[in-house]
């Protein structure tokens, strides 16, 4: 990522270089704790611990729960991307590019587990039903839910295991037959 430069050109050469790092960032194994350090440190900063301390689990706050909690107090991030790109040092990354973001990027079986986000989020907005009750699969596009109408042979059931009278999933036969 370092590219040796002169004093004299930091400015141009410094944006373009950071650019075309970004568009070469790749994942690497920690980015994701990175991150998450970085986000929790923008948190930690504008917003109280009481109202962090609930969300942490083994010490940390996920990605997904920080991105949840700036959408919902309006705490601008800066994108995954340019704070790769910077080596997730925050002051490497200007904070006129930094943005509330608009969607929390949870997995849909966290919304579910952990509820919707209260300001607005693409994703929780994608995944709920009307009355905001989140659904445990995410909506079919509108062509594909089309096409499988009347198509009940593809559609998947969800069956309930069977309770019998000892308790334990066991049948058991009934003397009086």
């Amino acid at each position: 990522h370092a590219t040796a430069l002169d004093s004299s050109s930091l400015g141009v050469e410094s944006t373009q270089t950071h650019t075309a790092t970004a568009a070469m960032a790749t994942f690497q194994k920690g980015d994701s704790n990175r991150c998450r350090n970085a986000y929790e440190k923008v948190l930690h900063a504008q917003l109280a611990r009481a109202l962090l301390d609930p969300h942490k689990k083994n010490k940390h706050i996920s990605v997904g729960r920080c991105r949840m909690l700036a959408v919902n107090h309006a705490v601008a991030l800066p994108s995954y991307e340019e704070l790769s790109a910077a080596g997730f040092d925050l002051d490497a990354v200007p904070r006129e590019r930094w943005a509330i973001p608009d969607d929390c990027l949870r997995f849909v079986k966290k919304i579910a587990e952990e509820g919707l986000c209260t300001g607005p989020c693409r994703r929780c907005a994608s995944v709920t039903s009307a009355d905001r009750t989140p659904r445990c699969e995410p909506p079919p596009p509108a062509a594909a839910t089309a096409a499988a109408e009347g198509t009940a042979s593809r559609s998947r059931t969800i069956r309930q295991p069977a309770r019998y009278a000892n308790g334990d999933g066991v049948s058991v036969s009934n003397p009086s037959s």
